[in-house]
């Protein structure tokens, strides 16, 4: 699965959140429960994208690699299959296309989940 066919869905699921009735409460806000644990994560998937696409397409601002950095730092530190599911399969095939970029995102990567 490319990058940008799971942010797609990413992008669905933002939807969700945002509606109205019965997914109000995912709405309210980030705390522990495990919705605000869910909207947290994809808070944070949606900076990776941000970043990643322009790292990717040259974009060498030092803004980017830090919030690529502090997203993948923040959501490896939350406790969700998804967040497991998304580093040990997604990430990787993100990293993979990234290999392009004239940014090392391997690198910034593994430095971010090593600290």
């Amino acid at each position: 699965m490319g990058i940008h066919t799971y942010f797609q869905s990413l992008t669905d699921l933002e939807r969700i959140i945002r509606c109205p009735g019965k997914f109000r409460q995912l709405r309210e806000g980030k705390d522990d429960s495990v919705e605000g644990k869910i909207l947290e994560v994809a808070d944070k998937l949606d900076q990776i994208y941000e970043a990643f696409t322009e790292l990717q397409l040259g974009n060498t601002e030092k803004e980017f690699v830090v919030m690529y950095r502090n997203a993948l730092i923040k959501i490896k530190g939350i406790k969700l299959h998804c967040v497991d599911y998304f580093l040990q399969h997604i990430l990787p095939d993100i990293v993979n296309e990234g290999s392009r970029s004239p940014i090392d995102i391997e690198k910034i990567t593994n430095e971010a989940l090593a600290s």
